[in-house]
């Protein structure tokens, strides 16, 4: 029988019955664990298979490190997302257009695009050209009366609708990144409804 063992003569799971495997050496047996941990923890010193706790202790830490690490990626992206569907489902509500009170998108999206209409609209002014800017409330169509003022009121009422929220995301990022154990990781809430 052969078997593979690392650098410091530790089994790595990795066995032929028959034939060769590269870097492999002759054993009679193999240790006989079904958890992959601890069969990794046994190490071949004079022909004979010795189990090594503190060996198995820090492979063990070394997996909790490593799901540890892919649970807090998961979670920040998850608290990313969860703010993006937050955003795409409240709106703000704004009187900028003449006065009226309406319904207005906040979607990164639509910033882009409304900080669009605003420096096409300052560029048109600065070069003394003739444009009329244009903006919608949502599910309306867009209208062809916006002042640059009421553009501006519009995005300066979503910066500070917006801020906040990226704010508790970042807390919410740096909570996750900062926990110690998957139990504390659990406990951090990725929400943005507002609470009582």
């Amino acid at each position: 029988m052969k078997a593979v063992l690392d650098h410091n003569g530790y089994f790595t799971g990795d066995y032929a019955m028959i034939g060769s495997l590269e870097g492999s050496i002759e054993v009679e047996s193999i240790p006989t664990e079904t958890d992959r941990l601890k069969l990794k923890s046994y190490k071949f010193e004079n022909g004979v298979w010795t189990f090594d706790s503190e060996h198995h202790q820090s492979l063990y830490k070394e997996q909790q490190a490593k799901e540890l690490a892919s649970l807090k990626q998961q979670k920040a992206e998850k608290s990313k997302k969860n703010l993006e569907q937050y955003i795409q489902t409240h709106k703000i509500t704004s009187s900028c257009h003449g006065g009226i009170e309406k319904q207005y998108s906040a979607t990164s999206e639509n910033q882009q695009h409304l900080n669009n209409m605003i420096l096409t609209t300052l560029m048109a002014a600065t070069n003394e050209l003739s444009y009329q800017p244009s903006w919608n409330a949502s599910g309306e169509e867009c209208t062809n009366d916006w002042t640059l003022e009421e553009l501006v009121q519009l995005s300066m009422e979503i910066e500070a609708f917006i801020r906040p929220l990226v704010v508790k995301q970042q807390a919410q990022e740096t909570a996750i990144q900062n926990a110690c154990s998957i139990e504390e990781l659990e406990q951090i809430s990725i929400t943005f409804e507002q609470e009582g």
